[in-house]
């Protein structure tokens, strides 16, 4: 899939970066673990791996915490992908939830066809306000100035959702002022892994010792010879320890043989191996 942050540097050109503070007050959850705001993609010729480490672009829960990933960026991690997080205040909050009512993500439910392209994926915006749950999805949406997708209303509606995807992308710039970031230090872990076969008892020469009592082989199944298993608690912080003070290796030697394999930190609403 493309990256969307290259489409917006033409599509955003004009587009607004804040400025006045919302005229209404919007009813939002505080819960640390309910989203207020998500936006993600889902979909298109990926391959099984791309699937299971994505993660949403874009979550903003009842605390004020945002989480943010970037599938197209390069990862300083071959195991795990890089995630930040910010801290919004209930006036940044505010401020966000009128630009996306102004931008149509607190309209009805709709999903937008771009036509002319077979390989890309759907990017969702769901949002929680007001006592409702509004999603807007747009199929293809990086590519949306390439190719027709409905009526000059639906053109406009889709031209509103890039300029959104432009502010989030871009906090401090829209919120006008820093927003400090920081390294997101997930409370559980989904760890994918797949047995090698080697020719010498299943193992592989020099991989280092799995530093955890999680059995990698009695994962949830999960397709392509993956399985899932959940790290929770201390076992997080042991995992990530262990994979920086060996190099970020991807393959491990257990009891049971050796294994190559993944991970995906989970948001704060994300439990257990479902994907």
């Amino acid at each position: 899939m493309r990256d969307l942050a290259a489409i917006l540097a033409v599509a955003l050109l004009s587009a607004s970066c804040g400025g006045t503070g919302p005229t209404h007050a919007y009813t939002v959850t505080s819960s640390p673990a309910a989203p207020i705001l998500m936006v993600s993609q889902s979909g298109g010729f990926v391959t099984i791996e791309f699937h299971l480490k994505s993660s949403p672009l874009f979550a903003l829960y009842g605390d004020g915490r945002v989480i943010v990933s970037d599938p197209n960026a390069g990862s300083s991690s071959k195991v795990m992908p890089d995630l930040r997080q910010f801290q919004l205040t209930p006036a940044q909050i505010q401020t966000l939830l009128a630009a996306a009512d102004a931008d149509g993500l607190l309209g009805p439910d709709r999903r937008y066809q771009t036509v002319g392209t077979n390989d890309a994926g759907d990017t969702s915006f769901t949002t929680v306000a007001d006592g409702g749950a509004h999603k807007i999805s747009v199929y293809a949406l990086e590519y949306s100035s390439e190719y027709p997708i409905g009526d000059a209303s639906d053109q406009a509606a889709v031209a509103r959702l890039l300029d959104f995807y432009g502010k989030i992308t871009d906090l401090p710039k829209f919120l006008g002022g820093a927003v400090s970031d920081q390294p997101y230090q997930p409370a559980e872990m989904r760890v994918y892994a797949r047995q090698i076969a080697a020719a010498n008892g299943n193992t592989a020469a020099g991989a280092p010792k799995w530093p955890l009592a999680v059995d990698l082989s009695s994962g949830l199944d999960v397709g392509s010879g993956l399985r899932c298993v959940v790290l929770g608690g201390s076992d997080v912080q042991t995992f990530t320890r262990a994979a920086a003070d060996e190099g970020d290796p991807t393959t491990w030697s257990t009891s049971t043989g050796s294994f190559d394999l993944f991970a995906r930190p989970l948001y704060p609403d994300e439990h257990g191996c479902s994907a």
